[in-house]
C-alpha cells in the first residue's frame, strides 16, 4: 500500500551540498561549485525565515531530533568557508558537518587539475579544530580524494580508516559520517565503510533523502551560484526533476567499467605509488 502524502513530506528531507563559499572568480569547469558570499547568507535567511533547523548528518533519522529540519554539507574543505560560511552559520544559530579529505589539509586541491583550479588553498589543522571546537561536524572525505569504487581493496581500507583515525586524533571527537569523494560507492564501498566504523555516508544523488533509506546512501542536492534563496526554498521541496534517475542508473555500471579501466592504466604507470603523508 502506498505511503500517504503526509507521511512521504515527514520522510523526506533536504541535505544541502556546498563546495566552496567565495566571491573569487571560479573556472568554467568549477563555476556550479562557488556560492558567493552574500547569496550564501540569503540561503541562510531564508531557511530561518521559513522555520528550519538545522542539524549533523550523524543526526539524521535520531528521532529526538527537532524539525522542521535541513542539512547542510560542505564537502573539500575549501579555506575561505571559514571566513565566509562558518562565522554566518554561528550568527543564525545553525550548524554543518564538513567532509574533509585528510592528505590535504592544510595544502591544495591537488584533485581538482583538471578544472584549473588545482591551487585552491584548503583548511589547515587548527581551522578543523577551531571548527570541530565550535559545534560543526566533522566528517571524512576520504584520505586522498579518491574514486573509492575502483581502487584495490586494500587502498580502500586504508582511506577510510586513515582519514577517520586523523580526524579523530586532531579533533579529539568521534567521525561517524562521510562524503564518497565525487559521490562513487558500491556495495563492497559500502561494506567497507561500515568495517570502518560510519555511521552514515553522503553521496551526490541529486535529490530529496528519504529517512528511511540506506544510512549509507543519503542524497543531497546540489547548491550553485544561481540559486536564489526562494529558488532553494522550492528545490528543498521538490528535489531536482531535471535529473532522469533511471537514466543515471542506466549509465552508471558503463561509466564504472571506463573508470576502473583508466584507474588500472594509472597504476601500472605508477605500481610503486604511497599514500602521502598528511600535511602538518
Amino acid at each position: 500500500m502506498p505511503r500517504s502524502s503526509r507521511q512521504d513530506i515527514v520522510d523526506n528531507v533536504a541535505v544541502l551540498m556546498y563546495h566552496d563559499v567565495a566571491s573569487t572568480l571560479a573556472s568554467r569547469a568549477f563555476r556550479r561549485f562557488v556560492v558567493p558570499p552574500t547569496l550564501f547568507a540569503e540561503h541562510l535567511l531564508a531557511l530561518r525565515e521559513a522555520g528550519y533547523a538545522t542539524a549533523h548528518i550523524s543526526q539524521l533519522g535520531d528521532p529526538r531530533a527537532a524539525g522542521p529540519l535541513v542539512f547542510l554539507t560542505f564537502d573539500d574543505g575549501f579555506a575561505t568557508i571559514v571566513e565566509n560560511a562558518l562565522p554566518v552559520l554561528a550568527e543564525q544559530g545553525m550548524t554543518a558537518t564538513l567532509f574533509l579529505p585528510t592528505a590535504f589539509i592544510g595544502g591544495r586541491a591537488a584533485w581538482l587539475s583538471g578544472t584549473g583550479e588545482a591551487c585552491r588553498p584548503l583548511l589547515a589543522w587548527q581551522d578543523v579544530r577551531g571548527a570541530a571546537t565550535a559545534g560543526f561536524e566533522i566528517g571524512s572525505h576520504g584520505h586522498r580524494h579518491l574514486e573509492l569504487d575502483v581502487i584495490p581493496k586494500e587502498s580502500l581500507e586504508q582511506e577510510l580508516s586513515v582519514s577517520k583515525g586523523l580526524l579523530e586524533d586532531q579533533t579529539s571527537t568521534a567521525v561517524q559520517s562521510l562524503a564518497y569523494p565525487f559521490g562513487y560507492h558500491d556495495r563492497h564501498v559500502r561494506a567497507a565503510t561500515v568495517r570502518a566504523g560510519y555511521r552514515a555516508a553522503c553521496e551526490v544523488g541529486y535529490g530529496l533523502h528519504r529517512v528511511s533509506r540506506d544510512p549509507l546512501r543519503i542524497r543531497r542536492l546540489l547548491i550553485g551560484p544561481d540559486l536564489s534563496g526562494d529558488g532553494l526554498l522550492r528545490l528543498m521541496t521538490d528535489g531536482t526533476p531535471t535529473v532522469d534517475q533511471r537514466a543515471r542508473r542506466a549509465t552508471r555500471r558503463v561509466w564504472r567499467l571506463a573508470r576502473r579501466a583508466r584507474a588500472a592504466v594509472e597504476a601500472s604507470r605508477s605500481p610503486h605509488r604511497t599514500m602521502p603523508r598528511p600535511s602538518p
